[in-house]
């Protein structure tokens, strides 16, 4: 927010220059220089075939949001990624060295588990985009003073972690992830409810109720995936939960984004000059109800997360 109002939107992506050219050094001359592993190889079919599919799933998706699946563009995006996502899993899946060891989801627990992030991060990653969008289009808020409205939700999710991390050490995943996502789930159903008379200390009351969730479910999950992965995998764990999430970031913002400009679409059909306002904040009001539904299924599913020891 503070880059947006006092220099230009192109900083945000500038700033990310220096930081990694810092962190090229830092890792050049303070990381120590790891063993070679005999009989370890690039998985080169993986690496190639992993971004094009994703790539073309996701542009395929942001298309739907101005063409139908019908438009030939459309069609080939899905059909070309769909044939690369297929041939990326088969070869992952026979590959003595995948790029991502998929064989970890023939743990149902990892699967139930990693499902539950995939969908929390889908809400979590598009509060990040729509709230401060929201207050800028809807509330008329400067992009520092939506950024400063975000402030709760980090601070919320602080806290949320400290007694998340306690209530899964004591009780176990679901203590931590039920009510986390139930809380999650309120904040967003308030959200449905916004209206142009909304006051600020509601929204930041929302805001809050999505952070401590947060913090009482993400890092209690991420812990619970690592734990419940196969022995035989679970050191090449972590690069793939960190690329899924990527990969569902990138689908979260195509799929909210899509929904809100349909939405949008939907209320200026009826819109006058007089109520416009009223109008595009009711388009935000619907469009949180994808978040929502989605943080139902996600709350239903912890449930039946459960604890086992690591097999091979």
């Amino acid at each position: 927010g503070w880059l947006l109002s006092n220099a230009s939107w192109h900083a945000i992506f500038l700033i990310n220059l220096p930081i990694g050219i810092l962190a090229l050094l830092l890792v050049i001359f303070f990381l120590p220089a790891g063993k070679r592993k005999q009989g370890i190889h690039l998985d080169l079919a993986g690496a190639l075939l992993s971004p094009a599919a994703f790539t073309l799933l996701i542009y395929g998706i942001h298309r739907l949001g101005n063409t139908a699946l019908t438009n030939p563009v459309t069609a080939l995006c899905f059909l070309a990624g769909g044939v690369a996502l297929i041939s990326f899993v088969v070869i992952e899946l026979r590959e003595t060295a995948p790029l991502m060891a998929l064989s970890a989801f023939k743990s149902f627990r990892f699967t139930r588990g990693i499902t539950v992030s995939w969908l929390n991060q889908i809400v979590l990653f598009g509060a990040t985009l729509l709230v401060p969008l929201f207050l800028q289009t809807a509330k008329g808020f400067s992009s520092l003073h939506a950024g400063e409205m975000m402030a709760p939700q980090a601070l919320a999710a602080f806290i949320g972690m400290i007694i998340g991390g306690r209530l899964f050490d004591r009780w176990g995943i679901r203590a931590a992830a039920v009510p986390g996502i139930g809380t999650m789930a309120i904040g967003a159903a308030f959200l449905t409810q916004i209206t142009i008379h909304t006051t600020t200390l509601q929204l930041l009351s929302m805001i809050a109720l999505l952070g401590f969730g947060q913090g009482l479910t993400m890092m209690q999950i991420s812990t619970y995936n690592i734990s419940q992965a196969p022995q035989a995998v679970v050191s090449r764990i972590t690069p793939l939960i960190n690329s899924a999430m990527q990969i569902v970031n990138s689908m979260a913002v195509v799929i909210l984004t899509n929904a809100l400009s349909h939405n949008m679409h939907t209320e200026m059909k009826s819109a006058t000059m007089t109520d416009m306002k009223a109008h595009i904040i009711s388009a935000y009001g619907t469009t949180f109800m994808l978040p929502l539904g989605i943080l139902v299924a996600s709350w239903l599913l912890a449930w039946t997360l459960t604890t086992a020891k690591k097999t091979a």
